[in-house]
C-alpha cells in the first residue's frame, strides 16, 4: 500500500510525505512533511521466473517492427539486461509459409 500525503499551506511551498506499506520512504529523517524539490523516485528489487519460461508454444510476441500483429514464439528464454527478453518466432516467410526467426 501506497501512501502519499500533501499539506498546502496558505502562501507556501506543499509538504509531502510519502510511505509504502507504513514505513516512511519520505522524507528521510525524523521530520514528518517536507518540501519536494524534485522527481521522487523509489524502487524495489524483484527477482523471479516468469511461468512458461522455456516451455515451447507457451507465448506470442509483438515484434516493434511488425505493427500490431501477434506471432507464436516457439520459446521464450531467461529475462537479458535491461529487462528485454529473447525468443524464437514463427515469422512470416512472405511465400504464405512461416520461418523460424530468433529475436535477442
Amino acid at each position: 500500500e501506497l501512501g502519499l500525503h500533501v499539506e498546502k499551506l496558505p502562501h507556501m511551498s506543499s509538504e509531502v510525505s510519502i510511505s509504502a506499506n507504513g514505513n516512511k520512504l519520505f522524507p528521510l529523517g525524523s521530520k514528518a512533511k517536507d518540501k519536494l524539490k524534485g522527481d521522487f523516485e523509489q524502487k524495489w528489487p524483484f527477482r523471479g521466473v516468469a511461468r512458461g519460461i522455456n516451455k515451447k508454444n507457451f507465448f506470442e510476441v509483438k515484434p516493434k517492427a511488425m505493427g500490431e500483429e501477434w506471432f507464436p514464439a516457439i520459446s521464450i528464454a531467461q529475462k537479458r539486461d535491461g529487462g528485454l527478453m529473447e525468443a524464437t518466432v514463427w515469422l512470416p516467410d512472405g511465400a504464405g509459409g512461416a520461418k523460424k526467426v530468433f529475436l535477442p
